[in-house]
């Protein structure tokens, strides 16, 4: 394996900071009710979902909904159902994988 260019090396973002810009889009969009998706297995998910706790009152942003999933995940039928009642404005789905896949492809078809 070469590398693109010599010293250019490739990282996820803090999840701090994705966290964070996400809670400003929807702030700078007037919106406020954010319903959450995340895998309770992964670090990832958890720590964006933590960091979305901690800034969400800073940003304006109410959870009316957690729903917590796994990475094996297929079926988000009742998920989706219990997204629906709680009239967010917008669905942050914390995870990675196959489970990202399906639950992109049922929501769209929702």
């Amino acid at each position: 394996y070469e590398p693109l260019k010599k010293y250019v090396f490739l990282a996820t973002a803090p999840m701090a900071s994705v966290s964070e810009a996400i809670l400003q889009y929807l702030s700078s969009q007037k919106k406020s009710r954010l319903a959450v998706v995340y895998d309770s297995q992964n670090a990832f998910s958890l720590s964006g979902w933590r960091h979305m706790q901690r800034l969400g009152e800073k940003y304006g942003v109410q959870f009316p909904s957690a729903e917590e999933i796994t990475s094996a995940a297929t079926d988000f039928s009742t998920v989706l159902a219990r997204l629906r009642q709680t009239k967010a404005d917008a669905v942050m789905f914390w995870g990675i994988g196959a489970a990202s896949i399906a639950f992109t492809k049922q929501y769209k078809s929702n």
